[in-house]
C-alpha cells in the first residue's frame, strides 16, 4: 500500500510544472512563517529541496531576519542515522550520496536544540500521517526529539489513508498549499 502510494504521488508532484511548484511553495512559506509555533522556535531544522519537493528555502532567509538558527539533515553513512548541521548563507554544500545538499564541515547541532522541524513528504493523509522515500530517516530522526514536527507537501500529494506502521511519526501539522491539517 505505501509503494503505491509513494509511486502515484511521485508521478503527481513530479507532473507539476515549474511555475506551479515555485508557485504553490511560496504558498507553503507564507504559510510557515504565520504559523505561532514556528514565530517562538529559536532553532529550525529544515531541508534543502531536491527534485520536486516543496522549495521552503526563503524561510532560510526568513530564519536569518529573525535571528533563528537554521539547520540541514546530514546522511553520510549507510547506518540509517541522521544529523544534523547548522547552515547559513556562507556554507559549503555538498551532495550525500541520495544527491541532496547538506551543510559541509558545519558544527554539529543536538536534537535537543531543535525546536521544529520542517519535513519533506512524498504523501500524506488528512490524518497527520506520512510516507518518505521509504528508507525511515526521518522517523529515526523524529522519534528522539520532542520538537514540533511540520510536514510540508503539495495538495496533490495528498491520499486518502495511510495504513501507519509502528516506527512512523505523526506529524503535528501538515501545511499544503490550500490546506493546513491539525
Amino acid at each position: 500500500m505505501k509503494i503505491e502510494a509513494r509511486q502515484g504521488a511521485l508521478c503527481v508532484r513530479n507532473g507539476m510544472t515549474e511555475q506551479e511548484r515555485k508557485y504553490n511553495s511560496s504558498v507553503i512559506c507564507r504559510k510557515i512563517k504565520g504559523l505561532d509555533e514556528f514565530k517562538k522556535a529559536k532553532t529550525i531544522m529544515a531541508y534543502y529541496p531536491t527534485n520536486s519537493e516543496v522549495d521552503i528555502t526563503q524561510i532560510f532567509n526568513v530564519c536569518k531576519d529573525m535571528d533563528k538558527r537554521i539547520c540541514l539533515p546530514v546522511v553520510l553513512d549507510g547506518d540509517g542515522q541522521m544529523d544534523v548541521a547548522l547552515y547559513d548563507e556562507n556554507s559549503s554544500l555538498l551532495a550525500d550520496r541520495f544527491g541532496i545538499l547538506y551543510p559541509h564541515d558545519a558544527e554539529k547541532v543536538k536534537k535537543s536544540d531543535i525546536d521544529f522541524v520542517i519535513v519533506p513528504m512524498v504523501a500524506f493523509d488528512g490524518n497527520l500521517n506520512r510516507i518518505g522515500y521509504g528508507r525511515g530517516y526521518y522517523d529515526r530522526f523524529l522519534a528522539g526529539t520532542h520538537a514540533y514536527k511540520l510536514g510540508v507537501a503539495f495538495s496533490c500529494q495528498q491520499v486518502s489513508e495511510i495504513i501507519k506502521d509502528i516506527n512512523d511519526i505523526k506529524m503535528d501539522k501538515i501545511i499544503t498549499e490550500k490546506n493546513i491539517f491539525y
